[in-house]
């Protein structure tokens, strides 16, 4: 028999809480059935300093694996989370609708305790469904860390959009590969100078000329 792991759920909880009592039904039911691993309930008025300790300022809080909610979430979703927490899939939607949401603080927190989700980042970027906020968003948060050595987890999947059909792709993977202080990085801008696109190519004119390359 292959056993797999499940996914954790730590959940913060208050006894006024209108949407607690269900939340907390659900993920019990999502144990009975082995879709989780550990659950654990904490009220935060009986615990006030392990909600300091996430920083929780209300309630339902939960986190499944390292991903952390706010609110009512219906039953269909936490399923979906339990199962999806801790895969690319899953963090790249989570990513998405935190963005879609205006959380570019939280989002940006995440990014730097979390660097390997950087490059799940990438191909909302290149996706044409994705929503304009969360593309919007992710260069916001990229530019935040421009020249910091983390950025050079995105410059493989960065590359690779830049053999894109779509002409905006490339403009945004240039752009972001000019926030990255690294020799290759500088070497794909300076070859963006010969892209079929004159914004792409203007891109890159501009990210030369503001940057020692």
């Amino acid at each position: 028999m292959v056993y797999t792991m499940k996914n954790d759920v730590l959940l913060f909880t208050s006894t006024n809480c209108p949407h607690c009592a269900a939340l907390k039904d659900s993920f019990k039911k999502l144990q009975q059935q082995a879709q989780i691993g550990h659950l654990s309930i904490v009220n935060i008025e009986q615990h006030p300093e392990q909600a300091a300790e996430y920083g929780i300022r209300s309630v339902p809080w939960f986190k499944i694996a390292e991903l952390e909610f706010v609110g009512a979430h219906s039953p269909k979703e936490l399923t979906y989370w339990v199962n999806n927490a801790d895969t690319p899939a899953g963090i790249r939607q989570y990513l998405v609708e935190q963005l879609e949401a205006g959380k570019l603080q939280q989002t940006e927190q995440q990014l730097k305790r979390h660097p390997d989700w950087m490059a799940i980042c990438i191909p909302v970027l290149a996706d044409m469904q994705s929503p304009l906020q969360a593309r919007i968003g992710i260069s916001a948060i990229f530019e935040s860390m421009a020249g910091e050595p983390v950025l050079e987890m995105i410059l493989a999947p960065l590359e690779e959009l830049l053999a894109s059909d779509d002409a905006r792709t490339r403009g945004d993977a240039c752009h972001l590969l000019s926030l990255i202080n690294h020799s290759h990085a500088k070497q794909l801008v300076r070859q963006c100078l010969q892209d079929p696109d004159p914004q792409v190519r203007e891109i890159a004119e501009e990210a030369i000329a503001d940057s020692p390359f």
